[in-house]
Protein backbone atom coordinates (compact mmCIF):
# COMPACT_ATOMS: atom_id res chain seq x y z
CA UNK A 1 0.00 0.00 0.00
CA UNK A 2 0.90 3.68 -0.23
CA UNK A 3 1.24 3.90 3.67
CA UNK A 4 4.02 1.23 3.79
CA UNK A 5 6.06 2.70 0.88
CA UNK A 6 6.02 5.76 2.73
CA UNK A 7 7.88 3.91 5.48
CA UNK A 8 9.62 1.72 3.58
CA UNK A 9 11.08 5.27 1.74
CA UNK A 10 11.31 7.14 5.20
CA UNK A 11 13.70 4.08 6.67
CA UNK A 12 15.76 3.83 3.50
CA UNK A 13 16.20 7.62 3.36
CA UNK A 14 18.47 9.51 5.82
CA UNK A 15 16.99 12.71 6.94
CA UNK A 16 19.48 15.49 7.32
CA UNK A 17 18.71 18.01 10.18
CA UNK A 18 19.42 21.82 10.29
CA UNK A 19 20.45 20.81 14.28
CA UNK A 20 22.18 18.42 16.35
CA UNK A 21 19.92 15.66 17.56
CA UNK A 22 22.06 15.04 20.97
CA UNK A 23 19.83 16.45 23.74
CA UNK A 24 21.81 19.72 25.38
CA UNK A 25 20.94 18.89 28.38
CA UNK A 26 22.56 15.52 30.15
CA UNK A 27 20.76 13.44 32.54
CA UNK A 28 23.09 14.10 35.30
CA UNK A 29 22.52 18.21 34.75
CA UNK A 30 18.54 17.47 34.57
CA UNK A 31 19.02 15.44 37.66
CA UNK A 32 20.84 18.43 39.54
CA UNK A 33 18.07 20.65 38.31
CA UNK A 34 15.39 18.55 39.53
CA UNK A 35 17.36 18.18 43.11
CA UNK A 36 17.46 21.77 43.19
CA UNK A 37 14.35 23.37 42.10
CA UNK A 38 12.03 20.38 43.67
CA UNK A 39 14.14 19.47 46.81
CA UNK A 40 15.66 22.57 47.70
CA UNK A 41 14.30 25.58 46.76
CA UNK A 42 10.66 24.34 46.97
CA UNK A 43 10.98 23.07 50.18
CA UNK A 44 12.60 25.84 51.19
CA UNK A 45 9.87 27.98 50.56
CA UNK A 46 7.34 25.44 51.77
CA UNK A 47 9.15 25.47 55.13
CA UNK A 48 8.96 29.42 54.81
CA UNK A 49 5.32 29.31 54.22
CA UNK A 50 4.78 27.20 57.05
CA UNK A 51 6.03 28.91 59.56
CA UNK A 52 4.32 32.51 58.03
CA UNK A 53 1.02 30.29 58.47
CA UNK A 54 1.54 28.88 61.85
CA UNK A 55 2.10 32.95 63.39
CA UNK A 56 -1.02 33.74 61.05
CA UNK A 57 -2.94 30.97 62.79
CA UNK A 58 -1.68 32.01 66.38
CA UNK A 59 -2.46 35.72 65.52
CA UNK A 60 -5.66 34.76 64.70
CA UNK A 61 -6.62 32.56 67.81
CA UNK A 62 -5.79 35.42 70.10
CA UNK A 63 -7.56 38.05 68.08
CA UNK A 64 -10.59 35.44 68.88
CA UNK A 65 -13.37 34.65 66.12
CA UNK A 66 -16.04 37.28 67.04
CA UNK A 67 -15.48 38.60 63.71
CA UNK A 68 -16.59 36.11 61.16
CA UNK A 69 -13.81 36.89 58.66
CA UNK A 70 -11.31 36.19 61.24
CA UNK A 71 -12.92 32.56 61.39
CA UNK A 72 -12.41 32.46 57.42
CA UNK A 73 -8.68 33.33 57.30
CA UNK A 74 -7.86 31.10 60.27
CA UNK A 75 -9.44 27.99 57.83
CA UNK A 76 -7.06 29.53 54.93
CA UNK A 77 -3.74 29.59 57.17
CA UNK A 78 -4.89 25.91 58.22
CA UNK A 79 -5.71 24.64 54.56
CA UNK A 80 -2.42 26.30 53.29
CA UNK A 81 -0.30 24.54 56.24
CA UNK A 82 -1.80 21.46 55.16
CA UNK A 83 -0.72 21.96 52.22
CA UNK A 84 2.80 23.39 52.56
CA UNK A 85 4.00 20.58 55.40
CA UNK A 86 2.69 18.05 52.19
CA UNK A 87 4.79 19.86 49.97
CA UNK A 88 7.61 19.50 52.53
CA UNK A 89 7.05 16.01 52.91
CA UNK A 90 7.11 15.56 48.95
CA UNK A 91 10.45 16.73 49.05
CA UNK A 92 11.63 14.63 51.61
CA UNK A 93 10.29 11.28 50.22
CA UNK A 94 12.01 12.49 46.24
CA UNK A 95 15.43 13.80 47.86
CA UNK A 96 18.05 11.17 46.22
CA UNK A 97 19.41 11.00 49.82
CA UNK A 98 16.38 9.21 51.24
CA UNK A 99 15.99 7.28 48.02
CA UNK A 100 19.15 5.91 48.49
CA UNK A 101 18.99 5.16 52.33
CA UNK A 102 15.55 3.34 51.78
CA UNK A 103 16.28 1.33 48.92
CA UNK A 104 14.21 -1.18 50.24
CA UNK A 105 10.87 1.38 49.66
CA UNK A 106 9.51 2.88 46.63
CA UNK A 107 9.52 6.34 47.77
CA UNK A 108 7.74 7.19 44.68
CA UNK A 109 4.98 5.61 45.16
CA UNK A 110 4.88 7.02 49.07
CA UNK A 111 5.11 10.49 47.81
CA UNK A 112 2.25 10.03 45.59
CA UNK A 113 -0.13 8.73 48.30
CA UNK A 114 1.28 10.66 51.14
CA UNK A 115 1.86 13.90 49.96
CA UNK A 116 0.13 14.46 46.41
CA UNK A 117 -2.98 13.43 47.45
CA UNK A 118 -3.29 14.85 50.53
CA UNK A 119 -2.17 18.73 49.05
CA UNK A 120 -4.60 18.34 46.49
CA UNK A 121 -7.19 17.90 49.11
CA UNK A 122 -5.81 20.81 51.18
CA UNK A 123 -5.53 23.02 47.75
CA UNK A 124 -8.93 22.35 46.93
CA UNK A 125 -10.40 23.23 50.44
CA UNK A 126 -8.15 26.60 50.52
CA UNK A 127 -9.87 27.32 46.96
CA UNK A 128 -13.49 26.58 48.28
CA UNK A 129 -12.24 28.79 51.67
CA UNK A 130 -11.69 31.83 49.13
CA UNK A 131 -14.70 31.58 47.21
CA UNK A 132 -16.42 31.99 51.32
CA UNK A 133 -14.19 34.79 52.11
CA UNK A 134 -14.93 36.84 48.77
CA UNK A 135 -18.82 36.14 48.85
CA UNK A 136 -18.47 37.29 52.57
CA UNK A 137 -17.13 40.23 51.79
CA UNK A 138 -19.42 41.07 48.76
CA UNK A 139 -22.25 40.92 51.02
CA UNK A 140 -20.63 43.04 53.64
CA UNK A 141 -20.69 46.13 51.31
CA UNK A 142 -23.59 45.29 49.24
CA UNK A 143 -25.77 44.68 51.82
CA UNK A 144 -24.39 46.61 54.95
CA UNK A 145 -27.54 46.78 57.41
CA UNK A 146 -28.25 43.16 56.94
CA UNK A 147 -24.91 41.50 56.84
CA UNK A 148 -24.84 40.59 60.43
CA UNK A 149 -28.08 38.65 60.26
CA UNK A 150 -27.15 36.84 56.89
CA UNK A 151 -23.74 36.51 57.96
CA UNK A 152 -23.29 34.57 61.51
CA UNK A 153 -20.10 33.30 63.24
CA UNK A 154 -21.99 30.10 63.70
CA UNK A 155 -22.73 29.69 60.05
CA UNK A 156 -19.41 31.09 58.80
CA UNK A 157 -17.83 27.94 60.97
CA UNK A 158 -20.92 24.98 59.91
CA UNK A 159 -19.46 25.91 56.17
CA UNK A 160 -15.87 25.79 56.59
CA UNK A 161 -16.83 22.86 58.69
CA UNK A 162 -18.47 21.38 55.46
CA UNK A 163 -15.90 22.37 53.23
CA UNK A 164 -13.61 19.93 55.07
CA UNK A 165 -15.50 17.30 55.64
CA UNK A 166 -17.55 17.02 52.17
CA UNK A 167 -13.94 17.65 50.16
CA UNK A 168 -12.58 14.86 52.24
CA UNK A 169 -14.67 12.43 49.42
CA UNK A 170 -12.29 12.97 47.22
CA UNK A 171 -9.62 11.56 49.17
CA UNK A 172 -10.69 9.23 51.06
CA UNK A 173 -11.83 6.43 48.75
CA UNK A 174 -8.01 6.54 47.50
CA UNK A 175 -6.65 5.90 51.37
CA UNK A 176 -9.52 3.12 51.59
CA UNK A 177 -8.38 1.04 48.77
CA UNK A 178 -4.34 1.93 48.99
CA UNK A 179 -2.52 -1.02 50.85
CA UNK A 180 1.10 -1.96 51.25
CA UNK A 181 2.55 -4.67 49.23
CA UNK A 182 5.86 -6.16 48.74
CA UNK A 183 6.99 -7.25 45.29
CA UNK A 184 10.15 -7.71 42.98
CA UNK A 185 11.59 -4.34 41.22
CA UNK A 186 13.60 -5.08 37.83
CA UNK A 187 14.90 -1.37 37.88
CA UNK A 188 16.17 -1.77 41.70
CA UNK A 189 16.87 -5.63 41.22
CA UNK A 190 15.67 -6.12 44.27
CA UNK A 191 12.77 -6.96 46.72
CA UNK A 192 10.91 -3.55 47.54
CA UNK A 193 7.80 -2.63 49.56
CA UNK A 194 5.22 -0.14 47.60
CA UNK A 195 1.75 0.70 48.28
CA UNK A 196 -0.69 -0.07 45.83
CA UNK A 197 -4.44 1.10 45.32
CA UNK A 198 -7.09 -1.21 44.29
CA UNK A 199 -9.22 -0.47 41.25
CA UNK A 200 -6.39 2.03 40.71
CA UNK A 201 -7.58 3.43 37.48
CA UNK A 202 -11.27 3.77 38.11
CA UNK A 203 -10.75 5.45 41.32
CA UNK A 204 -7.49 7.84 40.00
CA UNK A 205 -10.00 8.90 37.28
CA UNK A 206 -12.72 9.75 39.11
CA UNK A 207 -10.36 11.88 41.59
CA UNK A 208 -9.02 13.25 38.53
CA UNK A 209 -12.43 14.02 37.28
CA UNK A 210 -13.14 15.85 40.50
CA UNK A 211 -9.98 17.88 40.58
CA UNK A 212 -10.68 18.75 36.79
CA UNK A 213 -14.72 20.10 37.67
CA UNK A 214 -13.99 22.06 41.34
CA UNK A 215 -10.53 23.41 40.56
CA UNK A 216 -12.35 25.40 37.46
CA UNK A 217 -15.40 25.87 39.27
CA UNK A 218 -13.31 28.04 42.09
CA UNK A 219 -11.47 30.33 39.92
CA UNK A 220 -14.61 30.93 38.30
CA UNK A 221 -16.30 31.67 41.50
CA UNK A 222 -13.47 33.89 43.15
CA UNK A 223 -12.69 35.78 39.56
CA UNK A 224 -16.31 36.88 39.27
CA UNK A 225 -16.64 37.72 43.32
CA UNK A 226 -13.74 39.53 42.88
CA UNK A 227 -14.84 41.96 40.10
CA UNK A 228 -18.46 42.13 41.39
CA UNK A 229 -16.58 43.26 45.07
CA UNK A 230 -14.42 45.71 42.48
CA UNK A 231 -17.42 47.25 41.38
CA UNK A 232 -19.68 47.68 44.65
CA UNK A 233 -16.49 49.07 46.29
CA UNK A 234 -16.24 51.63 43.95
CA UNK A 235 -19.85 52.19 43.78
CA UNK A 236 -20.30 52.69 47.52
CA UNK A 237 -17.49 54.63 48.21
CA UNK A 238 -18.22 57.93 47.92
CA UNK A 239 -21.69 57.46 49.52
CA UNK A 240 -19.52 55.70 52.57
CA UNK A 241 -17.73 59.39 52.84
CA UNK A 242 -20.95 61.44 52.74
CA UNK A 243 -22.49 59.70 55.27
CA UNK A 244 -20.07 59.26 58.10
CA UNK A 245 -21.56 61.93 59.77
CA UNK A 246 -19.10 61.19 63.04
CA UNK A 247 -15.64 60.13 63.85
CA UNK A 248 -16.93 56.60 65.09
CA UNK A 249 -18.62 55.83 61.24
CA UNK A 250 -15.77 57.23 59.63
CA UNK A 251 -12.89 54.71 61.65
CA UNK A 252 -15.50 51.52 61.17
CA UNK A 253 -15.85 52.86 57.39
CA UNK A 254 -11.68 52.83 56.92
CA UNK A 255 -12.08 49.70 58.80
CA UNK A 256 -14.16 47.79 56.07
CA UNK A 257 -12.10 49.26 53.52
CA UNK A 258 -8.96 47.98 54.55
CA UNK A 259 -10.51 44.22 55.35
CA UNK A 260 -12.03 44.58 51.90
CA UNK A 261 -8.58 45.71 50.29
CA UNK A 262 -7.13 42.75 52.03
CA UNK A 263 -9.59 40.28 50.93
CA UNK A 264 -9.07 41.82 47.08
CA UNK A 265 -5.12 41.19 47.40
CA UNK A 266 -6.10 37.47 48.15
CA UNK A 267 -8.33 37.08 45.65
CA UNK A 268 -6.67 38.21 42.86
CA UNK A 269 -2.85 36.12 44.00
CA UNK A 270 -5.37 33.23 44.20
CA UNK A 271 -6.55 34.53 40.47
CA UNK A 272 -3.15 34.39 39.34
CA UNK A 273 -1.81 31.89 40.91
CA UNK A 274 -4.58 29.29 39.42
CA UNK A 275 -5.16 30.76 35.94
CA UNK A 276 -2.41 28.29 34.82
CA UNK A 277 -4.48 25.17 35.71
CA UNK A 278 -7.90 27.28 34.51
CA UNK A 279 -6.31 27.73 31.23
CA UNK A 280 -4.78 24.40 31.26
CA UNK A 281 -8.44 22.77 31.94
CA UNK A 282 -9.65 24.32 28.85
CA UNK A 283 -6.48 23.48 26.84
Amino acid sequence: TMSQTMQTATRRTPIAYDYPLSDPVTDEELNILLIVNGCVLLGLLSAFGSICNVINIVVFLRMGFKDTINISLFCIAVDDTGALITLIWGTICLNPLMIHKFEDLEMSEINYVTSAWPHSYFVRVTGFTTCVVTIERYICIAYPLKVRNIVTSRRTVIINISLFVILSAGIVPLFASTYAVVRASISKNRTVTGLITKEALVIENYVRYSNNILRPITFIIVLFMTILLIYRLKRTAEWRNSTATNSKQGTISKRDHKVVVMVLFISIFFIVCYFPIFVNFFG
